[in-house]
């Protein structure tokens, strides 16, 4: 689904999707989650199910090259989000929710050639530094990105123990790995107490994929689940495309949580395990405190 160094075939260009994107925050009330906003603007923009498990790669056609955990067009997503934002369109939350300005609600539709234009002219004549809040994804290697290439490394035994490690620090008792037992083709189970009466019995599966998770393989993990569980949950090192996030929370079946590579990463990364965060010490003088004295 390539054409030559950094080209990727069928996915909208991320100026292409300025309208989506600002038609996606119209349709969910003017402001939304990322990722829900990303799914919607998905549903609108009408790319095909191959086209949305393209995933991410940082410096495609080079020794460098990495594959996220994002898919492809969820990052030209971000870019857009990035542009809509500098050009006073839309803004976000320190808790990543996503909404409308008062410029934004006004505008039905945007010229994308002035969009691009206004925002470049502006970073040219005072240029600043993206900050985290902002989004717009660099195509360095990102901590999480490097852990998802550590987790691509581990042996599939490896993975499923580190599924039930993640289970046992979330709350999670019983957790065992069934692997290769020939249960039904699980990969775990675990119990939830919520209370002195009430638990939930799941089961989880974990997959190290590099290409994301589609429609297919929740309708499979479903059957799976028929009649032995409470909920299923579904760990991998990629995304789920929209189609599988519906199927995952589709009516009549047994609900699964998906846990995707980034939310994974920050799971890892809230437990502690195998990431260390350092916490730099900042140190201010309160020059009136002296005068307290």
């Amino acid at each position: 689904m390539s054409r030559g160094k950094g080209e990727v075939v069928g996915i909208p260009s991320y100026d292409d999707l300025f309208n989506p994107t600002l038609a996606a925050l119209r349709s969910l009330g003017n402001s939304a989650a990322l990722g829900e906003l990303e799914e919607k603007t998905a549903d609108l923009a009408g790319p095909s199910e191959e086209v949305l498990a393209q995933a991410h790669v940082r410096n495609r056609g080079t020794p460098r090259e990495i594959r996220t955990s994002i898919s492809e067009f969820n990052y030209r997503v971000r870019w857009s989000l990035s542009y809509l934002k500098k050009a006073g369109l839309v803004t976000n939350s320190t808790r990543g929710v996503w909404s409308l300005t008062e410029l934004g609600r006004e505008t039905q539709t945007v010229d994308k050639r002035a969009i691009v234009s206004q925002v470049r002219s502006a970073d040219a004549a005072s240029p600043t530094e993206t900050t985290q809040n902002d989004i717009a994804p660099s195509d360095e290697p990102s901590w999480s990105d490097k852990l998802i290439e550590a987790l691509l490394e581990l042996t599939p035994d490896a993975f499923e123990r580190l599924a039930q490690r993640l289970l046992r620090e979330a709350g999670f008792t019983e957790v065992r790995v069934v692997g290769r037992s020939g249960d039904g083709g699980i990969d775990g189970r675990g119990l939830l107490r919520l209370n002195d009466l009430v638990s939930i019995n799941a089961i989880f599966q974990c997959k190290r994929y590099r290409s994301n998770v589609g429609p297919a393989e929740i309708r499979e993990f479903h059957g799976t689940l028929a009649g032995r569980a409470d909920r299923g949950i579904f760990v991998t090192t990629s995304s789920f495309t929209p189609a599988a996030t519906a199927e995952a929370s589709r009516d009549g079946v047994t609900p699964i949580d998906l846990v995707d590579g980034e939310r994974l990463a920050n799971l890892m990364k809230r437990f502690r395990l195998g990431v260390h965060v350092e916490m730099v010490e900042s140190i201010q003088i309160d020059v009136e405190w002296f005068k307290t004295i």
